[in-house]
């Protein structure tokens, strides 16, 4: 097993837009460990291990999936190369917990958008989700 990293890099916000779900998803069917961190400069560092052949399947898989989980994108962002990771390995295990949180808000975020009068949410939970997506917008 190897410890590699590489950086997403975007003119436009590629940070709070959904993507280390997506990351994650990517991850698992290419059988490799990831812990994806926002770093300064609209980056996300994405530091992987697996085997060498597996990291770069996961690293051209990332480069050809748009990993913004938001409508319309106007500017694309760029997926850099493979590089060695000297630190310590971090602890994949709290990452791959701490994205079923980062799921539930998103997954909160869209109940709030359902329409109430399909009957699809009670009304109160639908109007407390809605307040709460306003304030964040």
């Amino acid at each position: 097993m190897v410890l590699m990293k590489f950086e997403i890099i975007g003119d436009e916000r590629v940070q709070d837009v959904g993507a280390r779900p997506k990351i994650y998803e990517l991850a698992n069917k290419n059988g490799v460990k990831v812990f994806p961190r926002n770093v300064p400069g609209n980056k996300i560092e994405v530091i992987v291990e697996g085997s060498e052949e597996n990291i770069r399947a996961f690293r051209d898989c990332v480069a050809k999936t748009d990993l913004r989980q938001i409508k319309n994108p106007t500017k694309p962002y760029e997926v850099g190369a493979l590089e060695d990771y000297a630190g310590d390995a971090p602890d994949f295990g709290y990452f791959a917990s701490s994205i079923t949180m980062e799921q539930v808000a998103k997954g909160t975020q869209f109940l709030g958008s359902i329409d109430t009068k399909l009957g699809t949410l009670p009304q109160k939970l639908a109007e407390v989700l809605n307040k709460k997506e306003k304030r964040n917008e």
